[in-house]
């Protein structure tokens, strides 16, 4: 009876006590881009590219452990601050827009290739049908919003097969339409969406566990405006930022033939002022011209 008693406490104990959840990990999905090896028309490359981003945002937020920043404020912080869409490319205005919308880590997403070929002709008794596969290629970076290191890389690739089709008949789809989803080439598409937010929801837990995100990062921020010889940077007090304090500054840029962008030192410069979220400093040392639009780092 005793022990029975110790077994209902011990239930109602762990019944009624607050479930323990681990931190989720704030990821912002940015617009995909073509590498021009898509063969489908311009508006078509177009609604494709951003029904992908809604696709990998949607699927991702299914993952435990993962909060997916909505589409719409993403669109809203776009519109305030008016950022092009060619700027996605940048790895430094990507970060800066994931700092904005409060994400830990930024997705840049490609959609490499989609491409058709004719295959072999399939027999049934004595009917011969030709087919034709339709592959599909995505490639995507993740980005540490507080350091702005490329975390890790995903290439993802999905293809189908079916009957015979002109790439013409598949210039008369819509992303989203049941056409589509059934078509050779929404299949493909589909397939390759599950393999990118499988690796990038496996790669976000790797870095979960391994506290990657962690406050002892040095934070970076972006030089945003100039006042004669004064900078005014995007960090502050919160971020670690104190008067006195000596930043070290840099450009990104990508390099043909590197898959990740390279960070090219530029000089230091020392801090005069701060605020909660901003500082204001001037050139200590530069080896080329520092200005508006480059990357600060906290030694």
């Amino acid at each position: 009876m005793v022990r029975l008693l110790g077994l209902v406490v011990l239930a109602l104990t762990l019944a009624l006590s607050p479930v323990v959840r681990a931190e989720e990990i704030s990821v912002a999905v940015l617009e995909f881009k073509e590498a021009g090896l898509v063969d489908l028309s311009y508006h078509q490359k177009q609604d494709l590219l951003h029904g992908l981003s809604q696709m990998v945002a949607t699927k991702l937020a299914a993952e435990p452990g993962i909060k997916v920043v909505e589409r719409d404020r993403i669109e809203y912080i776009l519109r305030e601050q008016r950022f092009q869409q060619s700027r996605y490319v940048d790895v430094s205005t990507a970060v800066e827009m994931g700092r904005l919308i409060g994400a830990d880590i930024v997705i840049m997403g490609t959609l490499s290739e989609l491409r058709f070929h004719n295959g072999i002709g399939v027999s049934f008794g004595k009917i011969k049908v030709n087919t034709t596969t339709a592959e599909a290629a995505m490639y995507g970076r993740l980005i540490a919003v507080q350091t702005g290191e490329i975390l890790a890389s995903v290439d993802a690739r999905g293809q189908n097969t079916g009957a015979a089709v002109s790439v013409r008949n598949l210039h008369g789809l819509s992303f989203g339409t049941k056409e589509f989803d059934d078509s050779i080439v929404g299949k493909a598409v589909n397939a390759a969406v599950d393999d990118f937010v499988q690796q990038a929801a496996g790669e976000i837990r790797r870095l979960q566990k391994k506290g990657v995100l962690s406050p002892t990062d040095k934070p970076y921020g972006f030089i945003v405006g100039t006042r004669g010889e004064y900078l005014i940077i995007d960090i502050g007090a919160r971020e670690g930022v104190r008067e006195n304090m000596i930043l070290r500054v840099y450009t990104v840029e990508e390099v043909a033939g590197l898959s990740d962008p390279v960070r090219i030192p530029l000089g230091t410069v020392r801090v005069l002022s701060v605020d909660e979220h901003a500082c204001v400093a001037v050139v200590e040392e530069s080896r080329e011209l520092i200005g508006v639009g480059d990357l600060v780092q906290v030694q």
